[in-house]
């Protein structure tokens, strides 16, 4: 899913420093041991066929690996959509990763593929022959017939690009299904070890087989929709709830949502707090039990200001000319 870098609901294009399982374009998510390491952006620049985007990666010092580090640029696939490639059993399908990388470093780079319990794992390598230069790869791994690979709306396949590693994550046979947790090699290269070095990705599928096939470009509108089942973000949303008897809290205040989410999310609100019932205003100081139920979104919220419905039904709008942003995080 956003395979081409085409969907950014949380950053657009601005360059960030993620954490750990940070998510900043959507579906792309950094595993990282130390941070600052490096930043993450979406950015316009892209082969011919893929579209207009990809990930930047941009390394922010000259940083010596050690045994237990790890730097990795990473997607969580949803166990519900491999189920049908029979992983675990003697039936596993053989897939082929394909994708699209630049860099300014050439030479050996690894690529993984792991289960959600980190106890099974592949790596293969792939070469840069051209620094800053668009190349295409492709891999194929043998359905692994072992472990246990999730078919639950759990992380069912984790794909894995190494931007560094340390010893402890050396796989001692390339190639080769491992029950071990692994994805560098001992020959790959470190982007994370050279200060402004840049590494690029775009144009990745998984797909059944050993061929890799064109690109799958998706229309926006797809691709915006596939995402928003992990991550929804609104811009001044429009809620309706109750007003507490206290006149301090607004009850069950939701809002019907753009699609079905993976799970209950996590909800933040931020930028501007201010709500209004039409006849008069408040703040929202907190927010609390927000969940889902497949098409709906309800959070409940501490106020405070002053509004003029009291107890019983109201329309809570965000219409004072700035802007809140209500996000929902439901990522594997």
């Amino acid at each position: 899913i956003n395979g081409g870098m085409s969907i950014s609901q949380r950053y657009g294009t601005t360059a960030t420093t993620p954490a750990h399982e940070d998510y900043i374009i959507d579906r792309w998510e950094s595993h990282l041991n130390q941070s600052s390491k490096f930043s993450v952006q979406r950015v316009a620049d892209a082969p011919e066929g893929v579209g207009k985007y990809s990930s930047k990666i941009t390394s922010l010092s000259a940083y010596t690996i050690q045994a237990n580090d790890f730097f990795v640029y990473n997607q969580n696939i949803e166990g519900s959509n491999i189920d049908y490639l029979n992983f675990g059993a003697s039936s596993a399908k053989t897939i082929t990763l394909s994708f699209y990388v630049k860099s300014s470093l050439t030479g050996t780079f690894s690529v993984a593929i792991r289960n959600s319990a980190y106890n099974r794992s592949q790596v293969q390598e792939y070469t840069i022959s051209s620094a800053n230069t668009w190349e295409r790869k492709s891999l194929t791994f043998a359905g692994d017939t072992s472990g246990t690979w999730l078919t639950t709306n759990g992380v069912g396949m984790r794909v894995h690009w190494s931007l560094g590693g340390g010893s402890t994550y050396y796989s001692a046979s390339p190639g080769t299904w491992l029950a071990t947790n692994d994805f560098h090699t001992s020959n790959a290269v470190n982007v994370v070890s050279t200060n402004a070095a840049t590494w690029y990705i775009t144009g990745v599928q998984v797909e059944v087989g050993t061929q890799a096939t064109p690109f799958e470009y998706r229309s926006l509108g797809e691709e915006l929709k596939l995402c928003q089942r992990y991550f929804q973000k609104y811009i001044s949303p429009r809620l309706r709830g109750v007003i507490g008897s206290s006149s301090t809290a607004i009850n069950r205040m939701g809002m019907s949502l753009i699609t079905e989410m993976r799970a209950n999310p996590s909800a933040t609100w931020s930028g501007d707090q201010s709500i209004y019932d039409g006849g008069g205003t408040a703040t929202i100081t907190a927010i609390a039990a927000p969940y889902v139920d497949h098409v709906s979104f309800e959070m409940d919220a501490t106020i405070s200001g002053s509004l003029s419905n009291g107890s019983g039904a109201c329309v809570c709008s965000y219409l004072d000319g700035n802007e809140a942003t209500l996000s929902l995080d439901a990522e594997i």
